[in-house]
């Protein structure tokens, strides 16, 4: 049985690693309509905004995410005042 999450190593490319929810902790639909864009060299590149990325990390659950929640919320307090 497959974990909450699984990562996945990209063999081919050291320094790619993947991870992948089994179970979607945000609907696509909403992930979609608030993901955020970023050009890279004419190509257009759409990520989780802030507060998903936290979702998705709190979801996974494994120590290392949620050290970045920490981070990633004091990076929010930081934008909004």
């Amino acid at each position: 049985m497959l974990e909450r999450d699984t990562s996945w190593w990209v063999a081919s490319r050291s320094m790619l690693m993947v991870d992948l929810f089994v179970e979607n902790p945000i609907p696509f639909e909403d992930a979609w309509a608030r993901s955020e864009t970023l050009d890279l060299d004419g190509t257009e590149i759409r990520y989780a905004n802030l507060e998903h990325l936290m979702t998705m990390k709190r979801a996974a659950g494994r120590s290392k995410d949620l050290d970045d929640v920490e981070k990633l919320a004091r990076i929010q307090r930081t934008d909004r005042s």
